[in-house]
């Protein structure tokens, strides 16, 4: 496997979504939330400079049986509008299944249309060895890894402050990286969706190619109560700013 240095639309809506990763390793406490709703759908437009170009959706699909335990089966999709699928086409699909009880990731397979590039990976977690079975090889893992979309949902649980600082470990078949993760205001923004009190993080990647690459920075502005929805995910490269927007909820 292998992760390429060019600019991958992909990870305009999969690796944003690493801002929201926390593993407090038990530290905190779980909200009052802790079982989501199966069937519930968040829907953001992606935009570029202003410019729409491209839709992405959450969901908790449903509640499954996998290697003999309970899970959630999470779905992230990611694709361009018809307009700039002419110039660039993506559509990107990633099915996660995480433990209802302790919302480890399991189980992580993407299926990905970049341009002219295909990608498919299935990943098998296996946490008592911290080791992850990855098309049918063993790699070690560093332990309390998760795959971007379960630890997003993981996030969801836990209890966030301002000025609250994280390190923590990130394995979905490509390599171990480390993403570091800051809590720095409160803010109040208007989106289609609503008006939402939230919670602004800024987060650092290292260890991983392609659009977030080393001391790449980004932003993002989670809903400050137990349901933690995003609202808002932004992120700056070379050429503009790249701008995630909630625009439903079901």
């Amino acid at each position: 496997m292998s992760s390429g240095n060019s600019f991958s639309a992909g990870w305009v809506w999969l690796s944003v979504l690493i801002l929201v990763i926390l593993n407090l390793g038990g530290a905190g406490q779980l909200f009052a939330l802790t079982e989501f709703s199966v069937g519930e759908k968040m829907e953001f437009a992606i935009t570029f400079q202003g410019l729409l170009v491209g839709h992405g959706y959450l969901e908790v699909c449903a509640k499954e049986t996998f290697n003999d335990r309970e899970v959630y089966h999470l779905v992230s999709i990611a694709q361009t509008e018809d307009f700039f699928s002419s110039f660039f086409y993506l559509k990107d699909r990633v099915d996660t299944l995480v433990a209802t009880d302790s919302l480890e990731t399991i189980a992580y397979e993407k299926s990905a249309h970049e341009g002219n590039n295909y990608e498919h990976i299935k990943v098998v977690y296996d946490h008592e060895e911290n080791i992850a079975s990855v098309d049918g090889e063993s790699y070690r893992i560093v332990p309390g890894s998760r795959d971007i979309l379960g630890s997003f949902y993981y996030l969801r649980t836990i209890p966030l402050s301002v000025g609250d600082s994280f390190v923590l470990p990130i394995y979905q078949g490509e390599r171990n990286a480390s993403l570091y993760i800051d809590v720095i205001a409160n803010e109040t923004i208007d989106t289609i969706a609503g008006t939402f009190d939230t919670l602004v993080i800024e987060g650092r990647m290292e260890g991983t190619d392609g659009l977030f690459s080393d001391s790449s920075e980004f932003k993002l502005w989670l809903t400050n109560n137990d349901k933690r929805y995003v609202t808002r995910i932004q992120t700056s490269i070379v050429i503009g700013t790249i701008s995630i927007d909630l625009i439903n909820i079901e």
